[in-house]
């Protein structure tokens, strides 16, 4: 469920006003958190569970920006580091 398409009472949209919960902080819980008997929570487990993998996700990014895969048919033909003397060819799909 996403609170995009949930129906918030109007108590859940008074709370949310009230405790500075955005509608994007319901979609975080709802799609981290874990059932309870009661509902969705997103606990310091979870939380730091999340930021762990996004945490190597960044990294692994950092490590692979500037790397250009060439490909011809569907096979691999050569990779690289690209630097501004090289380049890295024109992109496609960008106007």
């Amino acid at each position: 469920m996403h609170a995009s398409s949930a129906i918030l009472t109007r108590h859940a949209r008074e709370r949310c006003q009230q405790r500075g919960i955005r509608p994007a902080d319901l979609d975080l819980v709802l799609g981290l958190g874990s059932e309870t008997d009661i509902g969705v929570f997103l606990g310091r487990r979870e939380a730091d569970a999340m930021i762990a993998r996004l945490k190597r996700l960044i990294r692994h990014i950092e490590r692979t920006k500037n790397t250009c895969v060439v490909a011809d048919r569907g096979a691999i033909v050569t990779v690289y580091k690209a630097s501004h003397r090289r380049g890295h060819g024109r992109r496609t799909g960008e106007g």
